[in-house]
């Protein structure tokens, strides 16, 4: 388990607003519900004290803090983050969609208690989006873009925030025009393909990865990614999916997952470490044999056919040698350059933003 970098928590299963339109994970919380207000029985499972003592004896790098909405219960401070703070030197990564907080930095302000015990907590904030106003709104709910970037406005001098957002196909224009919003303000950004969409053409990857990796302030949580980057960069190391071996996921019960994105049980937290370390390892043996498709590729013996949950090998560019010329007009309506110069220089800016393997929230 010493190996281990990521550790995912889903502590309950709950949401508030449930606005979202391809949400079919949250449930309204029972009875009372607020920013870090929520009793423990208005959930209908959540995680436990002892457990995440348990969790965080494996003393991973990251805890990244899923949900449901993280910020509804009233023991996330004190229940859930507290064990990993008081055992470990892990960094704390809560994603949120920005509601409640938004709602209650409006009213009561940065400088309530409840507010600055929960930023002195925490190491990183992610507030989920989709893309720019338009899009973003009619996703996850109106007023939902003013709320993130008004926790960002109010917060970003008390805590490191980034923002995750999902793309594909459809969405791309409004995942850029936000990209340029958010890097005026200096926020990172995480990206991720929604995997209840239909993904990106192998020439539509080649386009937009490139120009994530000269934005200078983002980053795509894909093996695919990280090894279309190292090739530009002269490294050809190569990553691969860290699901299983550098990364699990613990649910509201107990079980345990090789990832968020991957409905397969692989262990409890009933079991010990040791037990929990094989039947891992026996997932990752029968799970990561490189893909036919992936035969060519120079990085196949690592990554190994690149994400298990997205399954980034279909249109990954590195699998392909046709590529789009030199100042073609691209899919983002301008003319970009493409060139392996100026992406390797641009990649030199990425080194402060901290990437936490792919562990990408709802």
């Amino acid at each position: 388990m010493d190996r281990i970098s990521d550790v995912v928590v889903i502590p309950f299963r709950e949401c508030y607003p449930r606005s979202c339109r391809f949400c079919d994970f949250g449930v309204k919380p029972r009875g009372k519900f607020g920013f870090l207000s929520t009793p423990i029985e208005s959930f209908s499972k959540h995680i436990e004290p002892s457990q995440m003592e348990k969790i965080a004896g494996w003393n991973a790098d990251n805890y990244i803090i899923l949900g449901g909405e993280p910020t509804l219960s009233k023991y996330l401070v004190g229940d859930i983050i507290k064990p990993i703070r008081d055992n470990t030197d892990g960094k704390v990564i809560v994603y949120t969609n920005g509601f409640l907080l938004g709602k209650f930095l409006k009213v009561k302000g940065k400088n309530h208690t409840r507010v600055r015990e929960f930023v002195e907590s925490v190491d990183r904030l992610v507030i989920s989006m989709e893309g720019s106003k338009p899009y973003n709104d009619a996703v996850r709910g109106i007023g939902m873009t003013d709320l993130a970037h008004y926790i960002i406005d109010q917060l970003a001098e008390e805590v490191d925030i980034a923002v995750r957002m999902g793309f594909h196909p459809k969405n791309l224009k409004y995942v850029v025009e936000e990209m340029e919003i958010l890097a005026d303000k200096g926020v990172s950004v995480l990206l991720f393909p929604r995997l209840d969409m239909p993904p990106l053409s192998v020439e539509q990857a080649y386009e937009f990865y490139h120009f994530v990796a000269g934005s200078g302030n983002a980053w795509i949580l894909l093996p695919s990614f990280t090894n279309f980057v190292e090739e530009f960069a002269g490294r050809r190391e190569g990553k691969p999916c860290p699901a299983g071996w550098l990364k699990l996921c613990v649910w509201m019960d107990g079980r345990i997952t090789p990832c968020q994105w991957i409905d397969y049980t692989i262990a409890t937290l009933d079991n010990d470490d040791e037990e929990i370390e094989e039947y891992a390892n026996r997932w990752v043996e029968m799970n990561f044999l490189p893909k036919l498709e992936c035969q060519s590729c120079r990085y196949r013996d690592v990554c190994r056919g690149g994400c298990r949950a997205a399954e980034d090998w279909r249109w990954c560019p590195l699998r392909v040698e046709a590529v789009p010329e030199e100042g073609e007009v691209s899919m983002f309506g301008a003319v970009r350059e493409v060139s392996r110069a100026k992406v390797k220089a641009e990649i030199k800016k990425l080194d402060g933003i901290v990437v936490h393997g792919c562990s990408a929230g709802c």
